[in-house]
C-alpha cells in the first residue's frame, strides 16, 4: 500500500511538474536554467527542449508500473542532477526560482534539496 501511494505521488508530481514547464515555455525554462550559472546556453537550450517531456513521461511510466526499476533509475538520477544543480545554487548564494513547478515555484532554499532526497530515498522503494 505505501509503495503505490509513492508511486502514484512521484508519478503524479512528476507529471505536473512536466506539465507547469510546458505550460511556460521553452524560453522560460532556458532562462531559470540558465540563472542557475552551472551549464552552457547550448546544453541548456537542449536539456530545457527535452526536461517536460522527460517529466511527463518518467512520471507516466512510474505511475503505470512500466518498467519500474529502469524508470525508478532514471528518476533517482534526475532528482539528483536537479538537487546538484540547487546546492551549487545555494552555494553561490544566488538568489533565484528552483523553476520546478512553473512560474509559481519558490526561491532555491535548503528545503528543495530535503525534498528531492526524500523523493530519492522513496523511488529507491
Amino acid at each position: 500500500m505505501v509503495i503505490s501511494i509513492t508511486r502514484i505521488s512521484i508519478g503524479l508530481l512528476l507529471i505536473f511538474s512536466g506539465i507547469m514547464k510546458w505550460k511556460n515555455g521553452t524560453d522560460w525554462l532556458y532562462r531559470k536554467v540558465m540563472s542557475f550559472e552551472v551549464v552552457s546556453p547550448d546544453f541548456a537550450r537542449w536539456a530545457t527542449t527535452v526536461m517536460p517531456g522527460v517529466e511527463v513521461a518518467l512520471g507516466t511510466l512510474y505511475l503505470l508500473n512500466i518498467l519500474p526499476i529502469e524508470t525508478s533509475y532514471m528518476i533517482i538520477t534526475l532528482l539528483s542532477i536537479y538537487t546538484t544543480g540547487v546546492a551549487v545554487a545555494i552555494r553561490r548564494d544566488l538568489d533565484i526560482n528552483c523553476g520546478c513547478f512553473g512560474e509559481k515555484s519558490s526561491r532555491i532554499h535548503h528545503s528543495i534539496i530535503y525534498r528531492n532526497i526524500a523523493l530519492i530515498f522513496l523511488a529507491m522503494c
